[in-house]
């Protein structure tokens, strides 16, 4: 599989569901607008909207041809890379105008502004030059059809994917009762390393709010903690930071980053899921032990703080481990954007 799938595939993948997001997105806020421009009359507002998509497509492509030569000349010096990621800044600068464009209610021209920055860039050209060449390049003589056709498939059925879960996405409203928003945001977020904040998220949020009801779980029966034992609890917890760098330290020779954050991520689930049974202090601290390598992070700390404890009141007359089991299924999901 390391033969097969490279750095290019998942790039492409998340590009193409970005992509037929923001298609999408800016489909339907220019009709709408147009339509509003002609007061509902369906044949002006398809005449408006296609005066708009021929000047905005043509810009795009015209642009994009001036600097796509110079970037190729950056890429041959710093790396064919040049051609994946400056296209990809200037798209996400680009499709922020009609995020932009919505809010404000500004008008359609500043679009082109948008569609020109990301021409400057290199746009669509630009990019498909890189992955070609990246492809290309990671693959042997032999092998290199195969890599091609399997960057037309993956993009292929990632397009299909992004634009049948658009449609709905779109309809969602935000405060103020517009759509298309919520579409637009999550299509910048996928252009911009979205996977790894993904798991950051997740992870925060399974975990810290959870770390917060522990210390008034032990309080109550089964365990019912003195105070020695809560002191013992507290060392018990600050131990971790230290099996962490330790762990960490001696697993970094052999391990690759990804694994160990993987490793973080299942000790620290696991350990959460061990304190959901916990009838005796001896599991409790079973539990922190599978917590060896924790990462600290409070990205979304007060998300997760409001979260469980408002859920841990709920569930105290019903099974009141559950906030454990509900943050280590929560966490767990944050591994899937890793692998």
């Amino acid at each position: 599989m390391g033969g097969f799938l490279t750095l290019v595939e998942p790039v492409v993948i998340l590009n193409s569901i970005g992509s037929s997001f923001y298609d999408t997105a800016l489909t339907l806020a220019i009709y709408s607008r147009c339509n509003e421009t002609s007061g509902g009359q369906s044949d002006e507002a398809q005449t408006l909207s296609s005066d708009f998509f021929r000047v905005y497509n043509s810009l795009g492509s015209l642009v994009s041809l001036l600097s796509t030569v110079p970037l190729g000349r950056l890429a041959d010096r710093r790396g064919q890379k040049v051609l994946l990621v400056v296209p990809q800044l200037g798209s996400i600068l680009g499709k922020s105008f009609l995020l932009f464009l919505i809010l404000y209610r500004l008008p359609l021209y500043v679009l082109y502004v948008g569609v020109c920055l990301h021409g400057i860039c290199g746009g669509s050209p630009a990019y498909w030059s890189g992955v070609v060449s990246l492809a290309a390049m990671r693959s042997g003589p032999r092998a290199r059809s195969m890599r091609l056709n399997s960057v037309d498939f993956v993009s292929g059925v990632a397009g299909i994917i992004g634009s049948l879960i658009s449609g709905y996405v779109y309809q969602v409203k935000v405060s103020d009762g517009q759509t298309g928003v919520l579409l637009i945001f999550v299509s910048l977020l996928v252009g911009a390393v979205a996977l790894l904040f993904a798991a950051m998220i997740l992870f925060v949020l399974g975990m810290s709010g959870a770390e917060k009801v522990i210390c008034l779980f032990v309080l109550k029966p089964p365990l019912s903690w003195d105070s020695v034992w809560v002191g013992y609890g507290q060392a018990a917890t600050n131990m971790m930071y230290l099996t962490s760098f330790a762990g960490v330290l001696l697993l970094s020779r052999w391990l690759s980053d990804p694994v160990l954050i993987l490793l973080g991520i299942v000790s620290n689930c696991t350990g959460m899921a061990i304190m959901a049974f916990a009838q005796h202090s001896w599991v409790y601290f079973t539990g922190r032990i599978f917590g060896w390598l924790q990462s600290s992070l409070a990205v979304t700390d007060v998300l997760s703080t409001f979260l469980f404890t408002g859920v841990y009141p709920l569930t105290l007359d019903w099974y009141s481990g559950f906030c454990f089991l509900l943050s280590a299924l929560v966490s767990y999901l944050s591994a899937v954007p890793i692998l």
